[in-house]
């Protein structure tokens, strides 16, 4: 990640409004990413190149919300519950994170002994401050108290949302609301390798799962606005061998997510989201998608962050939007004639037209799940098991209609 196009009015807009305003202050509120004179690779992406991407990102919401807006069914919700209330070695990493004083990690955690390993390699909060370069220093929120350590929480059946307590859910922000020094990994490979341990730890278990998290770093490669290419990246995907198609993508960083102080983490997110928009609609999928995600890790924090756009912000990427219609008129009774202006009257002065209305992409951010709270894993598990069997079921049926239709031939 490149911040030395990062300056102290840089910003990520959280509404319409303030990419609109942000927008006129650069000089970009009518320009398309292909009028631009430069565009850059995703990693080292300036702000008028995100701000033409039209994204906003609204204030990130409470972890616990995320099977509401995802409308995860019950039926998915209850296949959930009985994959979690027996999986003894996820039972086994949740508890020790939860006691870390128990030492070596228990063999009979299984894969779960590996997601520990990388993790420990992941550096600890830390409440001292320090001089060390690869520091990060964070800011305080008001809203900060103690950090008491979340105890287990049963999950009932018969309900879709996870369960959990607010008191658990607000025990633990975001590390840049915190006043401490958080020492970055010594490379990105370490916080990746993680991620996907945990992920894939998660769902290998789970029997004719149709999908896995893949290490896959470049699904879609670049996004084309005209003659300008932005070369997009990522960490990795969740894929299925069925299909060349992606369902999830990946990203890691090992600084924290900090979107004041480093906004152009959120801007590459930005631009790979986009690729993927502009892949599939390019190729087309033969899977059909509920919802573009991705899954980042920052440091020891985990997000979860859900697009959402209609079909107009896919034309105004490929500069095909429509120009806006004339409103009709109201009435059709004849208007009376003009006054006659008086001579010394000075001239009115004509109003300026309207801004058209353009289309913009919404990214909204869940989390954080941090890797050092037992709660805060079971209730990342939940959400990841829950969505890779909704992935696997929606290709399942995909590949029974592909095999009901070869058979008619």
């Amino acid at each position: 990640m490149s911040s030395s196009s990062v300056t102290h009015r840089a910003r990520v807009p959280q509404s319409i409004t303030e990419l609109n305003d942000r927008a006129r202050e650069l000089g970009v509120l009518q320009v398309s990413m292909s009028q631009l004179p430069i565009v850059r690779s995703a990693s080292k992406l300036e702000e008028p190149q995100f701000i033409c991407l039209r994204a906003v990102w609204p204030r990130k919401r409470d972890p616990k919300e995320l099977f509401e807006a995802c409308k995860v069914s019950r039926t998915i919700s209850q296949r959930v519950d009985e994959i979690l209330n027996d999986f003894h070695e996820f039972d086994l990493y949740c508890d020790h994170i939860g006691n870390p004083t128990k030492g070596h990690p228990d063999r009979n955690m299984g894969a779960f002994q590996l997601v520990l390993q990388s993790q420990y390699r992941i550096p600890a909060d830390s409440v001292l401050p320090s001089l060390n370069p690869n520091t990060t220093t964070v800011r305080k929120s008001d809203r900060v108290q103690s950090l008491p350590q979340p105890t287990r929480t049963e999950t009932p059946s018969e309900t879709t949302d996870p369960p959990t307590s607010d008191v658990t859910l607000s025990s633990v922000t975001t590390a840049a609301d915190m006043e401490i020094a958080l020492e970055q990994s010594k490379d990105e490979q370490i916080v990746n390798e993680a991620l996907l341990r945990l992920l894939n730890s998660l769902t290998v278990h789970i029997p004719n799962l149709h999908c896995a998290w893949s290490p896959f770093r470049s699904p879609f490669n670049k996004a084309t606005f005209g003659t300008k290419v932005i070369t997009a990246l990522t960490d990795g995907c969740l894929e299925t061998d069925a299909f060349p198609e992606k369902f999830a993508i990946t990203e890691i960083k090992p600084t924290v997510r900090d979107r004041s102080n480093s906004p152009d983490l959120l801007w590459q997110e930005t631009a790979e989201m986009v690729a993927w928009i502009l892949h599939d609609d390019k190729n087309g999928r033969n899977t059909p998608i509920r919802r573009h995600m991705i899954v980042s890790q920052d440091n020891n924090e985990i997000f979860i962050t859900l697009a959402s756009f209609d079909k107009r912000y896919i034309q105004y990427l490929q500069d095909t939007l429509p120009p806006p219609t004339a409103p009709r008129r109201s009435s059709r009774r004849r208007r009376p004639p003009p006054s006659r202006a008086r001579p010394d009257s000075p001239p009115r002065s004509a109003s300026p037209p309207p801004t058209p209305s353009l289309p913009f992409l919404t990214m909204q951010e869940y989390g954080p799940w941090s890797i050092r709270h037992s709660t805060h894993m079971r209730l990342l598990g939940r959400a990841i098991v829950a969505l890779s069997l909704e992935t696997s079921d929606i290709i399942a049926t995909t590949l029974a209609k592909s095999s009901g239709a070869n058979q008619r031939r």
